[in-house]
């Protein structure tokens, strides 16, 4: 009898569960992959904001186009030590409202997947009327919308400094050493920081500087560039104080062709050894990076120098056989470099040597 009862429950129960099934649910939308961060700075009076746009979906998908795209920007105030932040504009990328940037339409095609997108607005348009006393920190997002989803959750945020605008550096200038190219300049501020930028002609100055000195330093020396080619060099000002701290427009550029003027020290070392049918000449190797060679010299005495190797020699000996016995000869080497025309040092140090006489053959005795 049990049996029975728990078989009815079982069918009541199939049936109360059976039914038509319910619409189907769209597919969860599948939104961009986090892309690399952005950056941001303030330059003179303006805001630049430079984002990455993403490569791919949160699915592994390419993407191929975007359809739109809007940039939110929160302000605060940055307090005074140990004081809580004040906020002065809110644009929350969580809700759809107050964008400070929606592209959409023919500005589409500035979006490309992996490559980046400017926002460049004045320090007035973000800021209103702000405190010259005051820095302001501001934080920027974005989100996306691709074909088949809706818009994206917020981008990891950009942040960035502002407050009053820094004076650029003065008197750019510069001169090619042995050494590379050396930018100098002078500060219009105490405890600024100068960042240096180069460019090739033609080009645009990268975002992040090739180097950034501390204050008090006003030159620069840049070694990684190649004879026979011109760059272009500018300087910005900044307190560093912090990443995304205000910089200075940009001094400059000062454009400069990379020539070599410069030879090669003067050869040391040099010393002589005199045998029967010639002079051994032996020097210590520069160690001058373009070093080319070295050239030998020879001078009788009361008369000219003359020159041995009209081909400059690669090792640090040599030897001269054409000299007469019981001669006095005076020898010195120079190094010349791999520019065209090259550079050619002054002579070392000279050294003399004089080829012993044979003595006379001995008397034949009778």
């Amino acid at each position: 009898m049990r049996w029975r009862v728990l078989i009815l429950v079982l069918l009541v129960g199939g049936v109360a569960g059976c039914g038509k099934k319910g619409p189907p649910r769209p597919p969860l939308p599948s939104f961009p992959a986090e892309p690399a961060a952005g950056q941001g700075r303030q330059v003179g009076d303006m805001l630049e904001v430079m984002l990455t746009l993403p490569v791919q979906r949160r699915d592994g998908r390419e993407i191929r186009d975007f359809r739109g795209m809007k940039i939110y920007r929160r302000v605060a105030r940055v307090p005074e030590e140990g004081a809580a932040p004040v906020a002065v504009s809110r644009s929350p990328a969580a809700r759809e409202q107050d964008p400070v940037k929606v592209v959409s339409g023919p500005e589409l095609s500035d979006l490309v997947p992996g490559g980046t997108f400017w926002l460049r607005e004045t320090v007035a348009s973000a800021l209103g009327d702000p405190d010259p006393s005051a820095r302001y920190r501001l934080t920027y997002t974005a989100r996306y919308l691709l074909k088949g989803g809706g818009w994206s959750p917020p981008t990891r945020p950009v942040t960035l400094l502002s407050g009053a605008e820094v004076p650029p550096p003065e008197g750019l200038r510069a001169v090619t050493l042995n050494e590379g190219i050396e930018v100098s300049w002078t500060v219009a501020g105490d405890g600024l920081a100068t960042a240096i930028y180069r460019r090739d002609p033609g080009g645009e100055f990268p975002f992040q500087p090739m180097s950034v000195v501390p204050p008090g330093q006003v030159s620069f020396t840049d070694p990684t560039v190649a004879t026979g080619r011109t760059y272009l060099y500018g300087v910005r000002a900044s307190w560093q104080d912090e990443p995304g701290a205000p910089m200075s427009a940009m001094a400059g550029p000062v454009t400069i062709l990379m020539e070599d003027h410069f030879p090669p020290a003067p050869p040391e070392g040099l010393q002589a050894l005199a045998r029967p049918g010639g002079v051994d000449l032996f020097w210590l190797a520069g160690h001058e990076v373009d070093l080319a060679g070295y050239r030998v010299w020879r001078r009788l005495p009361a008369g000219d120098w003359m020159l041995l190797t009209p081909v400059p020699i690669a090792g640090t000996s040599f030897s001269d056989e054409d000299v007469r016995p019981g001669e006095q000869v005076e020898y010195g080497v120079s190094a010349v470099d791999q520019n065209e025309p090259p550079n050619e040092s002054p002579r070392g140090a000279p050294v003399t040597a004089e080829l012993p006489v044979a003595p006379p053959p001995p008397e034949e005795r009778p």
